[in-house]
Parts: C-alpha cells; structure tokens; sequence
C-alpha cells in the first residue's frame, strides 16, 4: 500500500472527541465509501469504549490491520496467532508474521491497565524484547534445517499496541551472537533493538486517535511489509 493509498485513513473531521463518542457509528459516515476504511474506524471507536477492562477488542483492531489493510496473511506471508506448542518458542507473542515459516514482524497488544505497564518491567517491552530474541532463535533452526552451513544477521520487526499508541521496534541480531550463545552467555556480541518514538512510555507511543500519528503508524507497518516483501524477492 502506498502513501497515497494510506491518506484515505487520514480523516482531520474525524477527531478524538468524534471517534470517541459512544453514538459514534462508522455506517452514518455518508461521505466515507471505502469499507476498509469504515472498518477500521468502527474497531477504533470499540478499542476507546471497551478497552479499559478487555484487550479483545485491541485484538480485533490489531488482526484488521494486519490481516485486512496490510494483508500480512496473503501468501507467502502468514500470521500466526498466540503461537503455542512451538518448541523453540518460549516467549508467546499475540501476532506473529512470517515469510514461509522465516519470522518476520511480532505483535503484543495490551490495553492500558495492564499490570505488565510497570516501569520495572519497561512497560511491557520486556517480554516483547524476550519474544524478538526467540524468534530469532526459531529462525536460526529453520534456516539450519534448509542449509546446515549458513548463518546469517537477522532484522526482525516489533510493534507494542497500548490501547490506541502504537510502538515499534527494529531488532538486528548478528549470526555471531547466536554463535556465543550456542557456547555461553554472550559476553561480547549484544542485540540491538532500535524503538520509534524513542519514550519508552505507552502514551508516547503514536496514537492513531490522531491523523497525522495515525498516518505514521500505517505508513510504518506499510514500510514494514515492503522491506519483508523486497528482502526475499
């Protein structure tokens, strides 16, 4: 998806005080004819009135972004749900995007009263770094099944949903880290983990209550999608 195709989720009529209503109702929007774009509004309006006490409704935004509009689960790219059963996955993601089998892109979704948003548990992006370090793990084995003597430096992909602020991620993983890793700790090769915004806090994150952030954020996983797509064609 282009920039251009990614402006028809703009919206500047549409503000927080307006997606917020509780009346709000994405079918009266009589100016607004893309159903895509209806969609997404009508899972925004659920995430600010039910997120408080459930994250299913994050959930529902999350899979139509990934899903719908990005369409991460066209093939060969396919989304992976609350992955469990996995042997060299310890840390569950809620999303998990790959490239035949190869991971991609991780997604964790909470709602704002979580109790993992602690700052002594870096408001969530613990666990999230722990999931990124796993799949990068699991990458490593699938690769060696396909040719024994290749290793290679991973990027792979993040993103935190708090609510309605968007957070992402860019890990780069040297082969020579999991080559200390397969002898010890690593004492001298270290993962680097990049954040966009850089505060680590939740609400600074981008809030796609707002059109212009909102625009950030879809432009980001459109990014995302087109260096996945480029690196294996």
């Amino acid at each position: 998806m282009s920039f251009n195709d990614l402006k028809k989720f703009l919206l500047p009529q549409l503000d927080i005080q307006t997606l917020a209503n509780r009346e709000f109702k994405a079918k009266n929007l009589k100016d607004i004819s893309d159903e895509y774009v209806k969609g997404f509004l009508n899972d925004l309006n659920k995430v600010i009135k039910e997120s408080v006490t459930t994250e299913d409704q994050i959930d529902t935004l999350v899979n139509n972004i990934l899903g719908n509009i990005f369409e991460f689960h066209a093939y060969p790219l396919r989304i992976r749900l609350n992955i469990t059963g996995e042997p060299y996955v310890t840390a569950i993601p809620d999303y998990l995007v790959d490239w035949e089998d190869i991971n991609e892109l991780v997604v964790e979704d909470k709602q704002l009263r979580n109790a993992a948003l602690i700052p002594s548990k870096g408001y969530g992006e613990a666990q999230l770094a722990a999931e990124l370090l796993a799949c990068g793990s699991e990458n490593m084995r699938e690769l060696a099944l396909r040719k024994s003597d290749v290793m290679s430096d991973q990027i792979i992909f993040g993103v935190r949903v708090i609510s309605t602020y968007f957070t992402f991620y860019k890990a780069v993983i040297s082969a020579k880290y999991f080559n200390e890793l397969d002898l010890h700790l690593p004492l001298k090769e270290s993962v680097v983990i990049q954040r966009w915004p850089e505060n680590e806090h939740p609400k600074a994150g981008l809030n796609i209550l707002k059109p212009d952030e909102r625009l950030e954020a879809l432009g980001a996983f459109a990014g995302i999608r087109k260096y996945i797509v480029n690196k294996w064609n």
